[in-house]
């Protein structure tokens, strides 16, 4: 029973006044403890973005990807401008092919006159040396300037009309 007696005398105790008020200004004037924030959940995600580690990091990456996409984008161009120069020899093969038809059909029904068939055997023997100028610029892979040499040689075609000479 004293015990509790005891216990009811010390709940009224209370502190001295002048300490009270010593302790909460002391309390309030050493403001808050900050917490450093150096992780992603603490800091967020824009503060985490804007680390300077981050940043060179990010900035590493999106050069390399840069880089990646122009050497991809150099390759890309270059496969389109031979895809196109194939393109167009191949349509001077058709128009010289369809030349070479008719020049055959001539010959084997023998509708050709003696001067045409001479002026026709020089304008094919420059067109033979035009297409060998073609050939050896093929193959040193200069596919322009063997386009060049084949449309000289399909000038040379389209200046042949063996039906009219």
């Amino acid at each position: 029973m004293e015990l509790i007696k005891l216990l009811k005398q010390l709940r009224k105790i209370e502190p001295d006044p002048a300490y009270s008020e010593r302790s909460l200004n002391l309390i309030l004037s050493s403001g808050r403890p900050v917490k450093r924030e150096t992780g992603f959940k603490e800091a967020g995600f824009w503060a985490w973005l804007i680390q300077p580690s981050f940043r060179r990091t990010l900035a590493a990456e999106v050069s390399g990807f840069v880089i990646i996409l122009i050497i991809l984008g150099v390759y890309y161009f270059q496969l389109q401008n031979k895809n196109s120069l194939v393109v167009q020899a191949d349509e001077i093969n058709a128009s010289i092919q369809l030349k070479l038809n008719e020049i055959q059909y001539l010959i084997q029904n023998d509708n050709l006159e003696t001067s045409t068939t001479s002026s026709l055997a020089i304008s094919l023997g420059q067109a033979e040396e035009e297409l060998k100028i073609a050939e050896a610029e093929l193959q040193n892979n200069d596919i322009e300037k063997s386009l060049e040499k084949i449309k000289a040689v399909q000038k040379i075609f389209e200046e042949i009309n063996p039906t009219h000479q």
